[in-house]
């Protein structure tokens, strides 16, 4: 199945050598780290980084956001510890996850960390059917925007044509096929190229869900 989506790379990592790299300030295994900076010059910086549980995008620059290979450590750092404290000791991380980056269309930045909002959709998915799908962004999400007609750009950054839900819906009803017995969010985003890809997938009961949710409110006839 081809779905358009970033070259990404996956490094399994035991949950207690990642909870001592994250709080100890133990370093990992040299191994780990070769294959680490190998993957990211293969990728080339900049380079985004996560753990199977978050990118911690709000601090960017320091966390997912690895500009050159001197942040390479401490921003993987920064992903893992976040990924831990989050799920309150539920959830533990077990992967450290490499990803192209790919400039998407964006239309301001937020958090006092120069992240780019851009123009991203997001489906829950579950039984092979597509349950309904939101625009990601929202107000309630926005801490610190960078301009004052940040209101104005949100609403284009949401504002998604039928084109732009059809090319989408389309990649995730194929996805939904794929894994017939799973409840998963997916993101796409729009890159500058005007192309959408697939940017994450994540379990649905995890995953932030836009309330209330009108079921189906991007899916309706425009």
């Amino acid at each position: 199945m081809s779905i358009p989506q970033p070259l990404t790379r996956i490094f399994p990592v035991e949950v207690e050598i990642l909870r001592n790299f994250a709080f100890s300030n133990l370093m990992l295994d040299s191994n780990i780290t070769s294959e680490l900076g190998k993957a990211a010059e293969h990728l080339g910086y900049p380079v985004f980084v996560r753990s199977d549980i978050s990118s911690f995008k709000q601090r960017w620059e320091s966390s997912c956001f690895i500009k050159d290979e001197s942040a390479l450590l401490s921003n993987i750092r920064e992903v893992i510890r976040y990924s831990f404290l989050i799920r309150d000791g539920i959830f533990a991380p077990s992967a450290i996850v490499f990803r192209e980056y790919v400039v998407l269309e964006s239309y301001f930045r937020c958090y006092s960390t120069g992240f780019p909002v851009s123009k991203e959709i997001r489906f829950f998915i579950k039984d092979r059917a597509v349950c309904c799908a939101h625009p990601y962004w929202n107000k309630e999400l926005i801490v610190n925007p960078d301009t004052k007609n940040w209101k104005g750009l949100l609403r284009n950054a949401c504002n998604l044509s039928k084109e732009d839900v059809l090319e989408t819906l389309g990649l995730a009803n194929r996805l939904a096929w794929a894994f017939p017995k799973s409840y998963l969010s997916i993101d796409f985003a729009k890159t500058k190229s005007e192309k959408w890809i697939l940017i994450d997938v994540g379990p649905g009961e995890l995953s932030y869900h836009q309330q209330p949710c009108y079921n189906g409110q991007l899916l309706a006839p425009h």
